[in-house]
């Protein structure tokens, strides 16, 4: 098992990351730690968050991590723009029908 593949069973396990804090241990990262990297981990969680597919093909060794990661981060980023996009126009089209109706 790749250590992309390891990190994405562990980020399917706790998708959200520990929280710390006085008298808190952190057991979880200690295990994984050995593993792989923190770094991983946080890029695993990322995909999975992002696509599921995408996820399961990291955990079957299908496609790597990074490559997962990288496409995720694309995705994300063409999909904020066109919220973005989305929500400027909507604004317009609401700004625009208040002043027909006055």
């Amino acid at each position: 098992m790749t250590k992309g593949a390891r990190a994405m069973a562990v980020a399917m396990m706790y998708p959200e990351p520990e929280k710390g804090g006085r008298g808190h241990k952190k057991e979880r990262v200690e295990i994984s730690s050995t593993l792989f990297s923190a770094k991983l981990l946080q890029q695993a969680r990322i995909v999975l968050a992002h696509s599921k597919p995408l996820a399961d093909a990291v955990l079957a060794a299908v496609k790597p991590l990074d490559l997962a990661y990288q496409e995720a981060v694309r995705a994300k980023q063409a999909a904020d723009s066109e919220a973005a996009r989305l929500d400027r126009q909507g604004g317009s089209i609401r700004c625009g029908s208040l002043r027909k109706r006055r």
